[in-house]
């Protein structure tokens, strides 16, 4: 026979999402860096492509005033919701903006990534991006996108002409 209270909790627990799940986990990633955690009201959660989150908050500050609602970012790391920042601006912008301000703050991971794929496909394709790879760091956070989103697009042509020759030799036409 089930337990009462033990059914009592597991419902009370789906019916709040209070015992898991990504929003709570985020609500307590929040709770973990404001000044009066207890004070804290949350309010709208969005998950943004699966590994950033826009969050409403609103908790006393150190006067013991209420700030009025202003936007928690999150990030997963390692599946974790990590907190990131605290930011004046309504859900949806927080939504619509929390993406690209990402991609500019991770510019350094994303040249970092293209380089070490680059040198994983040998050296015809790190060699001449080498200065590139070695001096990132003193370009700007525009120039590193720029040179991402370059090699993004010469995987996917390389892709591209694998499935065509892939398909030729399919077919008879490559031997």
């Amino acid at each position: 026979m089930i337990n009462k209270q033990w059914a009592i909790t597991v419902f009370g627990c789906l019916l709040l999402q209070g015992c898991g799940g990504a929003e709570h986990e985020a609500q307590q990633a929040v709770l973990e860096k404001l000044r009066d955690p207890d004070s804290a009201k949350f309010g709208q959660f969005s998950e943004i492509q699966g590994r950033l989150a826009c969050l409403t908050v609103n908790s006393k500050n150190g006067v013991g005033g209420y700030t009025g609602d202003k936007q928690a970012l999150l990030k997963k790391v390692n599946g974790i919701w990590t907190f990131y920042s605290m930011v004046n601006s309504t859900h949806e912008s927080c939504i619509s903006s929390w993406p690209k301000i990402e991609r500019e703050l991770s510019a350094d991971e994303l040249l970092q990534a293209a380089c070490a794929e680059q040198k994983e496909m040998g050296e015809e394709f790190s060699k001449p991006s080498a200065g590139i790879c070695q001096y990132g760091h003193a370009m700007s956070d525009e120039q590193k996108l720029g040179f991402v989103d370059a090699w993004n697009n010469v995987k996917e042509t390389l892709s591209n002409v694998k499935a065509l020759e892939a398909e030729g030799r399919s077919k008879g036409y490559i031997r």
